[in-house]
């Protein structure tokens, strides 16, 4: 038998084959030797082999099965401190954990498209459209013919009966009867309901169904809207006037989708709307229904609405959690506190998050604005922040408690409230007990932003309205609808 290191030919590849099997196979044995030494171990139970003690205890290795063809190494059963030792060994490249990884058409019927093709008819038309039968795969056959199943395998029973294989190295060449043979020799499966939730291995639990509108999300206007400021081509005021319209055309296309999709489905019900990053609304009471619904005109997708659970086990690989464990560090001794810009400050845990910084003394004055008629608007020439553009505000310092602005960051780039405005929804004029609505338009640094609209009468305390996530950087509208209390007085958000 030549050297394994010789060069390989065509003569001589399948000695060459079976050399290297021969040198895999001893450097396993070498190391399963050394893995006893090192974990101080007695014996080896082997689950390929069948050479299995008869009671498995602490002395014990179990080797569950070796690999040399695409993977050189081992499977062993032992615990994750015992793989650390082994990674110590010279022979060990890395050690990873055995994963069980369960398998489902759910995910990845949607790579080769299949769910688009469900949505047409044998003409290729929308059959929500022509509501004709969709192509679901009822009433096909399928024959599978794979040259990637090992057909002379015992388990398997001789899959092809009516082919005369000499071994499994004599090439074969069918003519099409041949394939229409093979064919008929091939166990079928009765076709299914794709459409059915039962078609899928276990599948996430499905809530009802998002559906996507075909008009852009804000965040995909505001992205517009930065560009054409950064070209000059608007304004800053007339980029914030676009974004609150554009705003209140994606409430208006929610209330006729709603209102279209109630006269076409009675057992339709809406649980939420979206309209900052992802513009559409979730809906239940119409699995029946989904086709029809993808038809419609202002409709670009729906979606499953999936119940996803979360875990660590996916998560913890993202920031390299585990990277830092393998250098010794598991978080023992450390202490950890957390700053989360989403916490309810209001909460009576936490004591009240503003603290001596938001008084219940207030100064009217100082105010950048004071309106008797409704709409109060303060616009951005009133209320820019005194960072570095150096521009003075018309009625600093622009509050009536201690929080003023500062003096650092950059504008438009960090965070600045741009404009805000208040509209009495009943009266022209202010007065306790009205429906307000205020319309913000901010400038977010990040997603981590929150916009808190904080309100007061002068002889109430302070309450928190709402606290509403930016949904990107960059300007965005915010619209909050609330009462005034119905004390006299002056009102203060």
């Amino acid at each position: 038998m030549p050297k394994c290191s010789e060069f390989a030919t065509p003569n001589n590849l399948d000695e060459l084959k079976e050399c290297k099997r021969e040198e895999i196979a001893d450097e396993h044995t070498d190391f399963i030797e050394k893995a006893l030494e090192e974990l101080d171990k007695e014996e080896v139970s082997n689950e390929i082999t069948g050479n299995v003690v008869s009671e498995q205890n602490e002395n014990v290795l179990v080797v569950l099965n070796e690999y040399n063809d695409v993977f050189n190494g081992i499977a062993l059963d032992i615990s994750e401190e015992d793989s650390e030792k082994l990674k110590q060994l010279d022979e060990v490249e890395e050690v990873y954990p055995n994963l069980r990884v369960n398998y489902s058409l759910y995910d990845s019927v949607p790579l080769i498209n299949a769910d688009d093709v469900w949505l047409l008819d044998k003409n290729g038309d929308l059959c929500g459209e022509t509501e004709k039968e969709c192509l679901t795969g009822k009433g096909v056959t399928i024959g599978i013919i794979d040259t990637g199943v090992d057909y002379t395998h015992t388990d398997l029973g001789v899959c092809y009966p009516n082919l005369n294989l000499s071994g499994a190295s004599e090439s074969l060449s069918l003519d099409e009867s041949s394939i229409a043979n093979v064919v008929k020799n091939i166990n079928t499966f009765e076709s299914v309901d794709r459409t059915s939730r039962e078609f899928y291995e276990s599948p996430p639990e499905i809530d009802g169904f998002i559906i996507q509108f075909k008009e852009r999300s804000l965040l995909e206007k505001n992205q517009q809207l930065q560009q054409e400021l950064s070209n000059g081509q608007i304004s800053l005021n007339s980029a914030a006037t676009q974004l609150s319209s554009y705003n209140n055309e994606l409430s208006d296309l929610h209330t006729f989708a709603k209102n279209d999709l109630k006269s076409k489905i009675d057992s339709i019900e809406f649980k939420r709307e979206f309209k900052t990053a992802f513009n559409g609304i979730s809906i239940t009471g119409a699995d029946e229904f989904i086709s029809q619904i993808a038809a419609l005109g202002y409709v670009k997708n729906v979606y499953p609405n999936r119940r996803i659970n979360i875990t660590l086990m996916d998560s913890v690989p993202l920031i390299n959690a585990d990277d830092g464990w393998d250098l010794g560090y598991r978080g023992e001794g450390i202490t950890i506190g957390i700053i989360d810009t989403g916490v309810d400050y209001t909460h009576e845990d936490l004591g009240g998050c503003y603290g001596g910084n938001l008084t219940e003394e207030v100064d009217i004055e100082g105010a950048a604005i004071i309106c008797d008629n409704s709409p109060c608007e303060a616009t951005t020439d009133m209320i820019k922040s005194k960072d570095n553009i150096n521009i003075p505000e018309p009625n600093a310092p622009n509050t009536v408690d201690l929080c003023e602005d500062g003096t650092g960051g950059s504008y438009l780039s960090d965070e600045s409230i741009e404009n805000i405005t208040v509209t009495n929804l009943d009266n022209f004029s202010f007065n306790p007990g009205d429906t307000v609505q205020v319309d913000v338009t901010a400038h977010c640094y990040y997603t981590g932003n929150y916009i808190n609209l904080i309100y007061k009468n002068e002889l109430s305390s302070w309450e928190e309205i709402d606290s509403v996530q930016c949904g990107n950087s960059g300007l965005q509208s915010f619209m909050f609808n609330f009462d005034l209390d119905e004390l006299g007085g002056n009102h203060i958000i």
